[in-house]
């Protein structure tokens, strides 16, 4: 975020929109994942499976969940009551579930799956019954001296939106990973995100 800021070599960053960043820097107003962003599934141990579905929210919240605490998820869900673990290494949030120092790690449905294709040969699973969801919006950002630059990075995603364009190109890039995601059969822990 920084590097953009302070004009240091890149132009553009796509994130989560947060206070912080709108207030900072430029925000183009268009939601790229279409508000499933904030869609969380949750990997966890293979062998709690059945465990995880029959857990309610107030149980969910009572375990504990593994973020890093310099992303966005960590302050909403310890907001609503949720225990939480950080560490700020990656690599370092999966070796915590693997060793069952936290219950599960909630992740996006977008970056899950990836993550569990490395993770299964170590136990662990994506809950098939139980997900976490809170708005948010994952937008693109420029430094405020670029305001020119996200302008025109609006009009253009606007243009595709309205032709259809955006959707197409968004389903080809993301239908199996929503299929996958089957929302429809799970339990969704709804929160706000104020």
């Amino acid at each position: 975020m920084k590097l953009v800021e302070q004009g240091m070599g890149i132009d553009v960053f796509w994130a989560i929109s947060t206070p912080e960043r709108v207030n900072d820097l430029s925000q183009v107003d268009f939601d790229i994942f279409q508000g499933l962003f904030g869609y969380r599934l949750l990997l966890i141990k293979e062998a709690r499976v059945t465990e995880f579905k029959t857990t309610g929210d107030i149980e969910i919240k009572n375990m504990l969940a593994g973020l890093s605490p310099d992303w966005p998820d960590y302050l909403i869900l310890q907001k609503h009551g949720f225990n939480v673990q950080g560490t700020t290494s990656y690599s370092s949030l999966f070796k915590l579930l693997e060793l069952e120092r936290v219950d599960y790690l909630p992740r996006s449905m977008f970056e899950v799956w990836f993550e569990h294709e490395h993770l299964q040969t170590r136990g662990i699973s994506v809950s098939p019954d139980v997900a976490i969801y809170y708005p948010t919006k994952f937008t693109f950002f420029l430094a405020k001296s670029n305001r020119e630059l996200a302008d025109e990075l609006q009009k253009a995603l606007q243009a595709m939106d309205g032709n259809g364009r955006f959707e197409q190109f968004f389903n080809l890039v993301w239908k199996d990973v929503i299929a996958k995601s089957s929302l429809q059969s799970k339990k969704i822990i709804r929160l706000s995100n104020d």
